[in-house]
């Protein structure tokens, strides 16, 4: 996550940050509270791990597998090695691939005006802004909102100006262009 770049990077930075920190502070409280809670609350007699059914049946699928790991110790660490190997150029492409652009066709264009403004210039603003934003050739709709709701989701000032603008398809937009030029 971090060799990542671009979008990318600034879209999993944060969760790898995230997860890279709450692996240490685990790893701490693995170290230090862990034995103390387990030396406090659990005490008595403790059967062996072969009395387990689970454990048995692990130990039975393991047990072959590390003694062929053991007696082949060169075999496992070439084939380890060679998967290293062929990830080398894997690494080279992360990040040019890793996902689509995100083109949603959409734009939100938020705006602010000067505090003081009146509602009738708002209002006046909004249709200017909508009008001149309508004018270019990529814009399909414009739906703008000045002001703020009554309820306390909306914390946005009074002053600012809200406007989607959705965009044609990108064939719509080529051809539009073609035709005005000629």
């Amino acid at each position: 996550m971090f060799l990542l770049t671009g979008q990318e990077g600034k879209m999993f930075h944060p969760m790898a940050y995230t997860k890279t920190f709450i692996l240490i502070v685990d790893a701490l409280l693995v170290l230090t509270l862990a034995p103390v809670l387990i030396s406090f609350f659990m005490k008595g007699k403790f059967r062996p791990d072969s009395a387990n059914p689970v454990n048995r049946f692990l130990e039975r699928i393991y047990t072959p597998v590390i003694q062929w790991v053991m007696k082949w110790r060169k075999t496992t660490l070439a084939i380890n090695i060679l998967a290293l190997l062929v990830s080398i150029p894997l690494l080279r492409s992360l990040g040019t691939e890793f996902m689509p652009p995100l083109d949603e066709q959409s734009i939100l264009f938020m705006p602010v005006t000067l505090p003081d403004v009146s509602n009738s210039e708002m209002k006046r603003i909004l249709q200017v802004q909508d009008k001149i934003i309508k004018s270019v050739p990529e814009v399909d709709k414009v739906l703008g909102k000045a002001g703020r709701a009554s309820t306390a989701t909306d914390n946005s000032p009074i002053s600012m100006i809200e406007t989607i603008i959705m965009l044609k398809p990108h064939k719509m937009a080529g051809r539009h262009h073609q035709s005005e030029d000629h």
